[in-house]
């Protein structure tokens, strides 16, 4: 098994803005099919997209099995009105307009819910983020409804104190999980929660001598040997991190044995993949 657990196939890896001069009147077949086939030929067998508001993530799971991929997708990413996620979400305000757009996004063949928690991270000013989440009540109630529809929660979520309010409303999936300290990391390794750090488009944005970088990686390697679950997730097709090749290099800042990115693989793929 050959798994990026975290890509946006509606973007290029340059600029995201472009992703709505090409999909803006509906998905763009050529794009979709030339992008699988690229990961195709490189032996891929699993992606998890983590959605978008034009349809390509749900067309593309539609058109995965004849590439020999298993595509996980959670149709588009729901986010809290007013902060992080509009370019490539859909808002909510309350849990009742939560229930209807994860209904609408079963309707579109998700698989899993993508919640956005928390902002992202600052490159100029470490510890900062760009929006500031929610409570943790609210969190809970978010993740509870989903495993309700039987549906699996990847959470995009940043900070140590955000970090662990969704370890403990349960979700599913951490993606990126920047600035964790410590006794988070050690929350985590506890947990059943799989970790997709995503390496890649933090080196691409800040460099490997970048102080959020050098913590970040450290975070990983702390983790993985407290026996936690890690899986390799590119956010291929984010700025500086083309598709196939954003990755590759993953896998290679990651820098964990075979064993410990299959171990991690599997336990989402038992999750999020039908």
């Amino acid at each position: 098994m050959k798994i990026d657990a975290h890509i946006h196939i509606a973007l290029d890896g340059a600029d995201w803005r472009q992703a709505k001069v090409r999909h803006g009147e509906g998905p763009d077949e050529a794009w979709i099919h030339a992008t699988l086939q690229a990961y195709a030929a490189t032996g891929y067998t699993h992606l998890r997209d983590g959605g978008d508001k034009w349809g390509v993530a749900s067309r593309a799971a539609q058109l995965a099995p004849a590439y020999g991929i298993a595509f996980a997708s959670p149709a588009f990413p729901l986010y809290p009105r007013g902060q992080y996620g509009a370019f490539l979400g859909k808002p909510f305000e309350g849990l009742e307009e939560y229930k209807f757009l994860v209904d609408q996004a079963q309707q579109q063949g998700a698989t899993f819910v993508k919640l956005m928690l928390s902002g992202i991270a600052n490159f100029d000013a470490y510890g900062e983020i760009s929006s500031p989440g929610l409570p943790a009540e609210v969190v809970a109630q978010l993740v509870e409804y989903a495993h309700g529809q039987e549906l699996p929660v990847m959470a995009h979520v940043n900070t140590a104190s955000l970090v662990r309010d969704a370890l403990n409303a349960g979700v599913d999936s951490v993606e990126h999980g920047l600035l964790m300290d410590a006794a988070t990391c050690k929350c985590l390794a506890a947990s059943h929660t799989v970790w997709v750090p995503t390496l890649a488009p933090v080196h691409a944005a800040a460099g490997a001598d970048a102080r959020i970088f050098r913590e970040h990686a450290a975070n990983v390697a702390a983790v993985a040997v407290a026996g936690g679950l890690i899986a390799v997730g590119s956010d291929a097709g984010s700025g500086g991190v083309p598709h196939v090749t954003g990755s590759q290099t993953e896998e290679q800042l990651l820098g964990l044995s075979s064993q410990v990115l299959e171990t991690g693989a599997q336990a989402l793929v038992s999750r999020f993949f039908l």
